[in-house]
């Protein structure tokens, strides 16, 4: 079978015939990443073979670093309606001034953007796309060349995953349970 871990055992290299049944493999740690019609096998639960147990709260965060290097992720942002931040995950350096400064420009801007209007938005030669999940807004700034349906369909899986880990999922479970998201 091909699988995407690196194997401890036979020391093959990602996507190579593994022996083990990924069992023993351990998570990638090279830069070579599925494509994102491979990325689909990770989800829900980020597994390839018989790790269906893992918890989500580490599943994010082999998922958020496969997304963010195939799609080339800057970063993350979960904006209330009132315009507080809820969640920020940063994939691009930004000092903590400019971090600031990209919040409340986006906030401002996304905010202010009537129901009927698109998803996406350009800011500063990237796409920004969102989707408002009740009373949040799901931000994913990306590349000007990067698909945004396919985010949307990330946004709406994450969403998904959140949903099923709490049990229908509220900004308060986001607020007292932010190490897990």
């Amino acid at each position: 079978m091909n699988c995407f871990r690196m194997c401890e055992e036979d020391e093959k290299k990602v996507g190579d015939q593994c022996s083990c049944n990924a069992m023993q493999c351990n998570p990638i740690g090279s830069n070579s990443f599925p494509d994102l019609d491979h990325l689909r096998t990770f989800f829900p639960y980020a597994s390839v073979a018989g790790s269906e147990h893992k918890k989500p709260s580490a599943t994010m965060d082999i998922i958020s670093q496969l997304i963010s290097r195939i799609m080339l992720i800057h970063f993350v942002l979960l904006i209330s309606r009132q315009g507080k931040v809820r969640l920020t995950k940063w994939y691009s350096p930004y000092s903590q001034k400019e971090r600031t400064k990209v919040i409340r420009e986006l906030s401002g801007l996304i905010l202010t953007r009537g129901p009927k209007l698109c998803n996406f938005v350009e800011w500063r030669g990237y796409k920004v796309v969102y989707k408002r999940y009740a009373s949040l807004y799901f931000c994913m700034c990306i590349d000007q060349d990067q698909n945004e349906l396919e985010v949307l369909e990330i946004i709406h899986h994450y969403v998904e995953i959140l949903d099923r880990y709490f049990g229908s999922v509220c900004e308060l479970d986001l607020i007292f349970h932010f190490h897990k998201v």
